[in-house]
């Protein structure tokens, strides 16, 4: 299954900076599966990348009472988790970490190589 790679960074910045970070989800389908990048001043929360991520593909969802947190029933999609990226476009770095509180932490088994063949030339870096 081939990994994409989405980056909102362009939704939030009007010149890129080469050095930015925010918050990630790692979504999949019965055949897709997509690694969703925000800065951190587009997405307080995972829930509003989830939100975004699934609207855009017409998929409808939930918040929660909090809105920390939103859900979508549909049987093929799932949220594996999120956590924390860092990229710096100068050394070709993405680093990613952490633990979403809503999604858990993504599953990092292979995610490495997966982001290279998407985006060859970026080096993944995964923290626990």
């Amino acid at each position: 299954m081939e990994l994409k790679v989405i980056d909102y960074s362009d939704m939030y910045f009007s010149s890129l900076p080469p050095a930015r970070s925010g918050k990630f989800i790692q979504v999949m389908s019965e055949d897709s599966e997509y690694l969703v990048l925000s800065p951190r001043e587009l997405s307080v929360f995972h829930a509003n990348i989830a939100e975004r991520f699934f609207s855009s593909m017409g998929i409808r969802g939930q918040y929660n009472h909090k809105r920390d947190s939103y859900r979508i029933a549909h049987p093929s999609w799932e949220i594996l988790g999120g956590g924390h990226w860092e990229l710096d476009e100068e050394t070709g770095a993405l680093t990613l970490s952490g633990t979403s509180m809503a999604y858990g932490r993504f599953l990092s088994t292979g995610l490495a190589q997966k982001v290279a063949k998407a985006r060859p030339g970026l080096r993944v870096i995964i923290k626990s």
